[in-house]
């Protein structure tokens, strides 16, 4: 995957914003941070990234508002955005998300959900022995 697959993580808790852009970065993937709606949106008015994983509950408002966001704006309207959602319910706006990743998630899924959204193909299972 060429190193300029870059990705926007969006979320209030530092700590989860640290480990996820390792697995990212790990994944080959350019990672931006942002620590809200506010400066996400401020962020995606000047760069456009392959995709943006955003956190649905936001320490300035519902993520579900920024996605509008994302999906309101002709440049960004097919811009794919995977909610993070620690809520056994379904996230505010998850139709106009290209996937849900429900907290607490493994390493795995979260790259394969990057992956799967920026039609990169899932990496090949270990082969069985027969």
């Amino acid at each position: 995957m060429p190193r300029s697959e870059s990705i926007l993580l969006v979320d209030g808790d530092h700590v989860v914003r640290q480990r996820c852009r390792e697995l990212l970065e790990s994944a080959g993937y350019m990672v931006f941070e942002s620590p809200g709606a506010t400066h996400a949106r401020m962020f995606l008015r000047t760069i456009t990234p392959a995709a943006v994983v955003l956190e649905s509950e936001l320490p300035d408002g519902p993520g579900g508002e920024a996605l509008r966001f994302v999906k309101s704006e002709l440049a960004m309207r097919q811009l794919p955005v995977v909610l993070m959602s620690a809520s056994a319910e379904a996230p505010d706006a998850v139709d106009l998300a290209a996937g849900v990743l429900h907290k607490p998630f493994s390493p795995e899924q979260l790259v394969a959900a990057v992956r799967s959204v920026c039609g990169v193909p899932p990496a090949p299972s270990p082969a069985t022995p027969a």
